[in-house]
């Protein structure tokens, strides 16, 4: 969807496995420079791509705003562990579009009120599945580590 209910941007965070990656083995930074600045095609596989990063104790990641209702500050944080990382998968999108008939109260077909759709107009609305949180899904084009 092109809108989220609870915010009005969204952000996608992404890390690219480079030779600046800290994630990254420094043997594995050495052959992409070797390599011109390109991944080796033969380490695009889910296990050779694991088995070049570092095995790290945690990764912390933390997001800090402004909430509209009060301006106050908001923080949010999560902690992940080297084996929370799925190489090939990504988070599930928890936003979804619902399609929902609109239908005139009475008293707007007895002329009160502004118009209104046609009865029977189909209206979308964006929705969140919190269900989805940290859920995961296969990343389209390749094999995946679970």
């Amino acid at each position: 969807p092109d809108s989220h209910p609870h915010f009005s941007r969204i952000w996608y965070a992404r890390h690219v496995l480079n030779a600046e990656s800290p994630l990254l083995k420094r043997e594995m930074r050495d052959a992409i420079v070797q390599n011109g600045g390109k991944w080796d095609k033969d380490y695009n596989n889910w296990e050779e791509i694991r088995d070049c990063l570092n095995e790290f104790t945690s990764l912390r990641i933390t997001m800090s705003g402004t909430s509209a209702v009060s301006a106050s500050d908001v923080y949010g944080e999560h902690v992940y562990t080297f084996d929370d990382v799925c190489v090939g998968w990504r988070f599930a999108n928890m936003v979804y579009e619902k399609k929902e008939r609109v239908y005139k109260s009475v008293w707007r077909k007895m002329g009160f009120g502004a118009e209104e759709e046609d009865e029977g107009e189909l209206d979308t609305r964006t929705m969140t599945d919190a269900g989805l949180l940290h859920d995961i899904v296969p990343q389209p084009g390749g094999e995946t580590s679970r």
